[in-house]
């Protein structure tokens, strides 16, 4: 049954991977103009090498969420693998609607410039779960950071978003 569980885990992540990766992609190339296009696509590019530039320093962003995994105090890992992670995803979800709504051509740029930032960070935490030791008797502890942050997302979404409040942004096909 611990199978069955870990697959759904891993499922759930792998798809909210996508889903994240296509809102970005849709997000860089949803303008008519070219050169908007261009603009956010360097955006994505400076996400991405903030991220890996800060990888290259030796600051990893997932060794320190298993670092502070590792204890064996059940206080720690709730707090660094669990409300942390959350409590950024409910930023982050935060910081992307209150900026959709603005609907300004910056904003967006910023939007896809951290949001490359993140999306990095979750694949780069996902891909080392599979290097923390783990047994086949239980779920995998290691997704934890991943689906804290998909929860914090989805909860700011479900519980502070209304439709309506895009239809400006709808016309202008984002």
């Amino acid at each position: 049954m611990i199978i069955v569980w870990n697959s759904l885990l891993h499922l759930a992540v792998l798809l909210s991977t996508l889903l994240l990766g296509a809102f970005l992609l849709k997000l860089i190339t949803g303008e008519r103009n070219h050169i908007e296009n261009s603009i956010r696509a360097m955006a994505c590019a400076v996400g991405f090498l903030i991220y890996m530039g800060s990888k290259a320093i030796g600051g990893s962003i997932p060794q320190l969420l298993f670092g502070g995994m590792q204890e064996a105090m059940p206080i720690r890992i709730t707090l660094v693998g669990g409300l942390f992670p959350a409590a950024v995803g409910w930023i982050v979800a935060f910081f992307c609607i209150w900026s959709l709504r603005k609907g300004e051509s910056f904003v967006s740029r910023i939007i896809i410039l951290f949001g490359v930032f993140i999306f990095t960070a979750f694949v780069d935490t996902y891909i080392l779960t599979y290097s923390i030791d783990k047994t086949s008797n239980e779920i995998n502890k290691a997704l934890m950071p991943n689906i804290s942050f998909i929860v914090g997302v989805v909860m700011y979404v479900v519980l502070n978003v209304k439709p309506e409040q895009f239809a400006s942004a709808n016309k202008r096909n984002w």
